[in-house]
């Protein structure tokens, strides 16, 4: 039997499709030609017939601004929608939202593309965190190992921050001072693993210190029957090594050492003897 090999033969179907623009410029028609192509492959035998649709997806615009239109010729409007990657909100009209949105009471941020936010973005010079779902995150957040507080209108906060009765110190980059010292404006202060400021007296890697009622840590002073010394260091001898000193009158002190001499002093500041004569 004889073969014939047709190679090449396109059938090519042209089609006037009116598509209809967002409903804010209905004046405006749209016309697209949507083109089919066929390629026939024919033998005695049998014959093949594969077909190709172009995909006319694709982003449009006009004075008023971006719209989106599927491959069916349908657009999305008052929706959100994935598009090769990256979420977009389009308005009633099918318009592309850009700038701060609210949708169900929650707020997120379109980049002026138009593609919804993730992570940090700085607008306005203020600092916000959108979470993976591009929503804006409010209150305090754990990102990379590290405490923010993101305030109601979801701006990142810098410096002292009271919630709940206790205080708190956000670094300039936003994260919270946890389980350190730090010294601010010229005083230390420290901080608990959960971040709150320390008061009253705290041992830290054996020492004794004493944090005011504003956080500063004490240094020179006398703090009730205790002196601390310029490193705010409450020198505990008599706590550690059971060592106890009788002032004259009968009443019994634990020394504190002021200087590198190991001097130490009574309640009333008078001189009392020396700490490393004792041991």
């Amino acid at each position: 039997m004889k073969k014939y090999l047709i190679n090449g033969l396109t059938l090519l179907t042209s089609a006037m499709i009116c598509v209809q623009a967002p409903v804010s410029v209905l004046a405006k028609n749209i016309t697209d030609t949507q083109s089919e192509t066929y390629s026939l492959a024919v033998q005695a035998e049998d014959y093949e017939i594969s077909q190709h649709t172009q995909d006319n997806a694709q982003w449009k615009h006009d004075n008023i601004g971006w719209w989106y239109q599927n491959s069916d010729g349908t657009y999305p409007k008052n929706q959100w929608q994935l598009t090769n990657g990256s979420w977009y909100h389009f308005d009633q009209y099918g318009y592309m939202q850009t700038g701060w949105l609210l949708t169900d009471n929650t707020w997120y941020y379109l980049k002026t593309n138009g593609a919804m936010a993730t992570g940090w973005e700085n607008l306005d010079n203020n600092w916000y965190y959108l979470k993976p779902n591009g929503a804006m995150a409010t209150g305090w957040e754990r990102i990379e190992n590290k405490w923010y507080y993101l305030n109601s209108s979801g701006m990142m906060v810098t410096g002292w921050i009271q919630l709940g009765g206790i205080w708190y110190y956000l670094n300039s980059d936003g994260s919270m001072a946890e389980a350190e010292w730090k010294s601010i404006n010229g005083n230390w202060y420290h901080f608990a693993r959960n971040g709150s400021m320390q008061t009253g007296w705290k041992v830290y890697y054996a020492k004794w210190y004493y944090l005011k009622p504003s956080g500063e840590m004490a240094a020179n002073e006398w703090i009730g029957n205790y002196y601390v010394d310029s490193t705010g260091w409450y020198n505990d001898y008599c706590h550690w090594r059971i060592l106890w000193v009788d002032n004259g009158n009968g009443n019994e002190y634990c020394g504190s050492v002021n200087d590198d001499n190991g001097n130490s002093y009574d309640e009333d500041g008078n001189y009392i003897g020396n700490l490393f004569e004792w041991i």
